[in-house]
């Protein structure tokens, strides 16, 4: 009887453990049935110096022109399959196949499918479609005021202010494409990260991260910050102080916004890691005039409305037999 009952709480492990792996997987095979169940995401997304990716060989595929047909969402009979590929249709409307793949092509179409996914977002109002929408404008921001040298972030209710860093630097979820040299720089994530952050900003042992949001309401996930500052720390900046901010695109949502309950704070054991204080502010504004550069340039950084503040504590493992399952089972 106690086998029994020890096997069936396995099997009731497993499958928890495979369901919390959906959401994760959505991430990368979103509405393809064919990437979701025949390809792991490794295959999905990563290349060794013998085989490609399954998304890195469409992209290659992909001509100039290509590309201008997959920023303007225009799918028609003709359309190559290196297109199609990466579509996925939602009625009478073809979007990105997933959010993963819309973040690789929006780093080659920029604003051109910021204003396709905007357009289908407001004909479908499907509330999905107005988040993917609302993030890419906001990344569009921060790099336009990269690319054009502008000195200061701000928000419309001038809540968030922050320099603007001129090192840009990518984040896969464990580690740094290469190491950061400056003492200022963004973080542009490239993995999946549980929904907790969209861009990170790092200025003189700060960690500041923005979650991009339509809601009055977000989770807060920390496993993922607990992560940056490790690998932060690894590449040898401290982390003295870490806030959190959720950027709301709705000034009533914004007033009205609060987090959820955290989640993975870690063991509370006698020693933190760090703590965490939120905040919301609205949406970044899309141009600052020449005036009030100079007016905010003279203002110290703030970093929102503050909410509440959570501590984190080191990593809760799960126990050995678990942890078992988990490492011998690919069902991603």
């Amino acid at each position: 009887k106690g086998g029994v009952q020890s096997e069936a709480q396995g099997d009731m492990e497993r499958l928890d453990w495979l369901k919390s792996l959906l959401p994760r997987k959505h991430y990368y095979a979103g509405g393809s049935a064919r990437y979701m169940f025949e390809y792991s995401i490794d295959q999905l997304t990563v290349s060794t110096k013998t085989k490609k990716s399954i998304f890195e060989r469409i992209s290659d595929r992909m001509t100039v022109n290509d590309w201008k047909a997959f920023a303007q969402l225009n799918i028609s009979s003709s359309t190559p399959a290196s297109v199609s590929s990466g579509m996925q249709r939602i009625g009478a409307q073809y979007i990105p196949v997933s959010e993963y793949f819309l973040h690789l092509a929006h780093q080659r179409c920029k604003a051109e499918l910021t204003k396709s996914v905007r357009a289908a977002a407001d004909e479908s109002n499907n509330p999905a479609l107005k988040g993917w929408a609302f993030e890419l404008e906001q990344l569009d921001v921060i790099e336009h005021m990269i690319e054009t040298d502008a000195k200061v972030l701000v928000s419309e209710d001038d809540a968030f202010r922050l320099p603007v860093p001129s090192e840009s630097i990518t984040y896969d979820g464990i580690r740094f494409k290469s190491n950061p040299q400056g003492n200022a720089f963004t973080v542009w994530c490239s993995r999946w990260n549980q929904g907790c952050f969209d861009v990170a900003f790092y200025n003189a042992s700060k960690l500041i991260t923005l979650n991009f949001t339509i809601s009055s309401t977000h989770s807060l996930k920390l496993n993922p910050l607990r992560d940056l500052v490790s690998a932060l720390q690894v590449s040898g900046k401290s982390v003295t102080s870490v806030s959190h901010i959720a950027i709301v695109e709705n000034k009533a949502n914004c007033n009205d916004f609060k987090f959820d309950g955290a989640e993975g704070g870690g063991k509370i054991v006698e020693q933190s890691l760090f703590s965490v204080e939120t905040a919301r502010s609205q949406k970044l504004k899309a141009t600052i005039s020449a005036h009030l550069q100079s007016h905010v340039e003279s203002k110290p950084p703030t970093y929102g409305h503050p909410l509440k503040t959570v501590t984190v504590y080191p990593r809760e493992w799960t126990s050995p037999r678990k942890r078992k399952k988990v490492d011998h089972s690919r069902a991603c």
